[in-house]
């Protein structure tokens, strides 16, 4: 840990101390413009002083570890950049993946479509193709893997996982990608089909280190887009009885995620969780935190304390781009305080309407922002607090 991260009321600071020198130094994001800047360090001491400006560090107490920021990489965000000139999308990069950017470590692929695609698909799309031999990650070709690829050039040290939204249509009851729920009888071809992804990936020099089961299991959108309902039965079986099973015979070190949902699913994650074999054959559980609040995670975390928990989506509002820099602070902070070591936002990059996605209507905006009309690239409040945060954590 580079500091300790605190953070106040009219801006984010840092504050940086040495346990041996005792030296204090101050980095202040402003709540305007977002500007991060070192700060006199008058008003700290390394010495109490009543109950003032006294803040006590424990590195001995540390709950645990800190495993990175990052942001999802959905189809919709590729097409974009694919559309820039090669310097300016490098640039934008540059901003998002280096240290003297975002500096963020860890991005989410997706599995199939998403809901911020450009096309409803799936990698295999052959009603009945139970032995996969239509199976193929062509579709990842044109917009997602030339930018996975140059985010691999620019730094080379992140790590990705994984989520599905959908597996392929005749897996599930309604034969229709968006909607509908998981057939049991097809759990060892959808085994399978993940680690056909995983390996068709490494083939790209993609390694990835975790696959989450499913996208929000228990949200089906309407029907409006990619989208698939599992029970917590049913991801306790395919976790224990296939996905781990198969991963391994394959020779694979990825790990499956648990739930991949908001923070309300705690009773279920706590059901899955006393299953028989769960906790030996999953790397994480992976929270989203639409619905719920983040302290609601902390029995779990307290009953399993060795036992991963990553917060794997969250991105910025259209209606509240530019104005919601504590607000990230304070959830970053109480989702690290309940447990979750990583923090991963929703899509890089989206234009200022949110757009493009599958139905048009989600308002969802990008982690950064690129204007349709003059390509300004706009970082959200969200891209400033986790620079600020990632710069001393």
């Amino acid at each position: 840990m580079k500091g300790s991260t605190i953070f106040c009321c009219a801006a984010i600071l840092s504050v940086a101390c040495s346990g041996v020198s005792a030296e204090t130094r101050v980095y202040r994001t402003e709540a305007r413009g977002g500007a991060m800047r070192e700060v006199a360090a008058n008003f700290w001491s390394a010495l109490p002083q009543g109950n003032a400006n006294t803040v006590d560090l424990d590195a001995a107490a540390a709950d645990h570890p800190f495993t990175g920021l990052g942001v999802s990489i959905p189809e919709s965000s590729c097409y974009l950049l694919s559309r820039l000139p090669a310097e300016r999308r490098a640039e934008i990069l540059r901003t998002v993946w280096t240290a003297d950017g975002a500096g963020l470590s860890v991005a989410r692929l997706q599995i199939g479509s998403s809901d911020y695609s450009m096309h409803a698909y799936t990698y295999d799309d052959v009603a009945g193709d139970t032995e996969l031999k239509r199976f193929s990650i062509d579709p990842d070709r044109r917009y997602i893997l030339p930018v996975v690829k140059e985010i691999q050039k620019i730094n080379p040290d992140v790590t990705f996982f994984a989520s599905p939204w959908s597996p392929p249509a005749w897996m599930k009851e309604g034969g229709n990608i968006a909607g509908g729920r998981m057939l049991d009888k097809y759990f060892g071809t959808y085994a399978k089909y993940l680690v056909k992804y995983v390996q068709a990936y490494a083939k790209e020099g993609v390694s990835i280190a975790a696959v989450t089961t499913q996208n929000e299991p228990e949200c089906d959108q309407f029907g409006m887009s990619p989208t698939c309902l599992w029970s917590g039965e049913q991801e306790t079986d395919f976790i224990v009885n296939h996905l781990a099973p198969a991963l391994k015979a394959a020779g694979l070190q990825t790990k499956p995620w648990l739930w991949d949902h908001n923070f309300d699913g705690t009773n279920r994650v706590a059901q899955v969780l006393a299953q028989k074999g769960v906790l030996e054959r999953i790397g994480a559980v992976a929270w989203h935190p639409y619905v719920g609040q983040p302290e609601w995670i902390k029995p779990i975390h307290a009953k399993y304390p060795d036992l991963p928990m990553v917060m794997t989506e969250m991105g910025p509002h259209v209606d509240r781009y530019r104005r919601d820099l504590l607000w990230w602070g304070d959830l970053m902070m109480r989702t690290f305080n309940s447990g979750c070591g990583g923090f991963t936002s929703w899509c890089m990059v989206l234009d200022e309407h949110g757009q493009p996605n599958i139905t048009g209507g989600f308002p969802c905006a990008g982690f950064v922002e690129l204007d349709s009309v003059t390509g300004e690239a706009v970082p959200s409040e969200q891209f400033k607090a986790f620079r600020h945060v990632g710069r001393f954590v």
